[in-house]
């Protein structure tokens, strides 16, 4: 199985994060870069601001791993 495919599957099977605060981005940060590499893998596009956008619309973070701040 790929690194990407491994990396989808923890969010498919759900993880626990511990000691954590609010505001970090760590989960933000491994889920735009999950989706980035596969939609890139998988359709042969470039990793740009579009497809990062692409991805915000397309897959935006599951409420369960959303720490930032909101304002």
């Amino acid at each position: 199985m790929a690194t990407v495919d491994r990396a989808g599957q923890r969010f498919t099977d759900g993880f626990e994060i511990v000691d954590y605060r609010e505001g970090d981005e760590i989960p933000t940060e491994f889920w735009d870069r999950y989706h980035l590499q596969r939609i890139s893998r998988d359709e042969h596009a470039a990793i740009d601001d579009a497809l990062m956008q692409r991805v915000h619309r397309e897959h935006p973070l599951p409420n369960a791993y959303d720490f930032r701040m909101k304002t």
